[in-house]
């Protein structure tokens, strides 16, 4: 997951961030984090998990250790999934918006559960059973689930999706290596059930692609 290419309009907003610092929520085990820095950001990023990318922060992306108005960029990759559905996403999206300085700028990346061709449909099904093994990781959200609860839950000036832009991209990432996949599927000689079996059978036919991600951007009214 390194979603190339970047959205256009986040690469205008690294841009425009050169000499801040950009928070990256969620960091894991720093890929994105290493994206990011190639666009020439300074990046500050914070995991819940050891070990923490260099030079990054141990924290909770519920309740993050920034005060309000600090930060003018916060940008997360792959993240929502693992806080549970959309109306759980957008609770945690609300918090962090307060974090923003004013003009600051918010954006969300995360792979699209859309599935138009067999290959993106192995990818899709596979990260849905990574979540039947992983309690942390929940089903991938779509685009038009958060959506509907940020209208759902109105946004930080009341006026529900003000401020948001949205977009989708083609991820032109080369997808995880097939054999390694089908190992991990198939076990060490043991027998899988017969939804991973089918799985299995479904990715040594059409191989994989990750297809589709979105992004999400909301913006603050300009500094003073």
């Amino acid at each position: 997951m390194s979603f190339s290419p970047l959205p256009d309009i986040l690469r205008s907003d690294l841009a425009r961030s050169r000499g801040g610092v950009v928070l990256e929520l969620g960091a894991g085990d720093g890929r994105f984090t290493h994206v990011l820095a190639e666009a020439g950001a300074d990046v500050i990023p914070l995991d819940c998990r050891l070990p923490c990318p260099a030079g990054g922060v141990l924290g909770d992306v519920r309740a993050l250790p920034v005060r309000s108005g600090a930060v003018s960029l916060i940008v997360t990759a792959n993240l929502l999934h693992h806080l549970g559905n959309a109306v759980a996403a957008v609770a945690a999206l609300t918090a962090w918006l307060e974090c923003l300085a004013p003009g600051g700028c918010l954006h969300v990346l995360q792979d699209d559960p859309l599935a138009d061709t067999p290959a993106r449909r192995n990818d899709r099904d596979l990260r849905d059973w990574l979540a039947r093994l992983v309690p942390s990781r929940g089903r991938l959200i779509a685009l038009e689930e958060l959506r509907a609860a940020l209208a759902g839950a109105g946004g930080p000036t009341g006026d529900r999706l003000a401020g948001w832009s949205f977009g989708r991209e083609l991820n032109r990432t080369a997808p995880p290596d097939r054999d390694a996949v089908l190992a991990m599927l198939r076990g060490d000689g043991g027998k899988p059930d017969r939804r991973t079996a089918a799985l299995a059978a479904a990715i040594a036919q059409d191989g994989l692609d990750y297809g589709w991600y979105w992004w999400a951007r909301w913006r603050g009214g300009a500094a003073s």
